[in-house]
């Protein structure tokens, strides 16, 4: 149903948004920009190459989008991601390799430019590796001078044990991965979120697209009619983990579950239950809520 529902959207918009502006070349182009933003804001991952590679889509995206019968041609949605996606992975990649090979020594003056919204993209892969380099060895800093730096003690800096560097090393790795595990794990349905919401905000930044999932997730806002366990969810790196429990909720009355629990399997009532290990979170709150009253099963570890 994507097509469909892309072409519907933008006939929605076409005809139902308050600037009644027509999907033309001109919003076009700011459809194709914000979807590069979108998935690239540091312009730091898409080479120029890449951008030039899809430039035929940059006024285009209007007879992509209403040029059929009732059906959006995805194309560009999918082939712009498969490619982010494959720089994504070079990206991780040689960001491992620094973190085995690098012995981080800041003794050279070296300048980052932390906001590259404006920034033009690196125009080969070897200026994108310079590019993920200085990044990288700017989270080191920060997490280095973050275990360092010692505030509530008057400021003062604080000596670090010899595996602090292995350390910060490996927690850098583990971030990285996570996020290239994110991303390559998108589906159709997280592609389409993301490109529409694109195609919305060019429109107006306040419009949103709202997928299935995110449109049940506003109903039950403002609805209140569905229920949750009473406690407060985070992911931890593919683990659905408690973070609190919400004072005299179910969670807190059943006396078994504690935070920094990490839920491996759901199951209400009497399903079986579904493991929601590297599940995104929100698909997680949607299998543990439910009607007041739902019988709900956590198992943890």
């Amino acid at each position: 149903n994507d097509a469909r529902i892309a072409y519907q959207t933008a006939q929605f918009l076409e005809t139902l948004q308050y600037s009644q502006q027509p999907l033309d070349k001109s919003m076009s182009e700011k459809f194709f920009d914000g979807y590069l933003e979108m998935l690239d804001p540091r312009r730091e991952n898409f080479l120029q190459s890449d951008i030039d590679g899809f430039a035929h889509y940059r006024t285009n995206l209007d007879t992509f989008t209403l040029g059929g019968r009732g059906r959006a041609d995805l194309t560009p949605a999918f082939e712009i991601f498969e490619r982010f996606r494959e720089r994504m992975m070079q990206h991780t990649d040689y960001v491992n390799q620094l973190l085995k090979q690098d012995r981080f020594r800041f003794n050279t003056d070296e300048r980052i430019l932390n906001d590259r919204r404006h920034a033009p993209y690196p125009k080969d892969l070897a200026e994108a590796q310079e590019l993920w380099r200085q990044r990288l060895r700017f989270d080191y800093l920060q997490d280095k001078l973050g275990r360092e730096f010692s505030p509530t003690n008057g400021g003062t800096i604080l000596p670090l044990p010899k595996s602090a560097d292995a350390e910060i090393s490996s927690e850098l790795a583990r971030n990285y991965n996570w996020i290239l595990h994110r991303t390559t794990n998108y589906d159709s349905d997280s592609v389409l979120q993301v490109y529409l919401n694109a195609l919305t905000h060019a429109y107006d930044p306040h419009t949103d697209y709202l997928n299935e999932q995110h449109a049940a997730d506003f109903r039950i806002s403002m609805s209140l009619q569905l229920a949750g366990i009473g406690a407060q969810l985070s992911d931890d790196f593919g683990y659905c983990t408690i973070d609190k429990l919400i004072p005299g909720g179910p969670a807190e009355k059943s006396t078994q579950i504690k935070p920094k629990d990490r839920v491996i399997a759901v199951a209400q009532s009497n399903q079986p239950p579904v493991n929601v290990v590297d599940m995104d979170l929100p698909k997680v709150v949607e299998l543990i809520r439910g009607p007041k009253g739902t019988q709900v099963r956590l198992t943890d570890r």
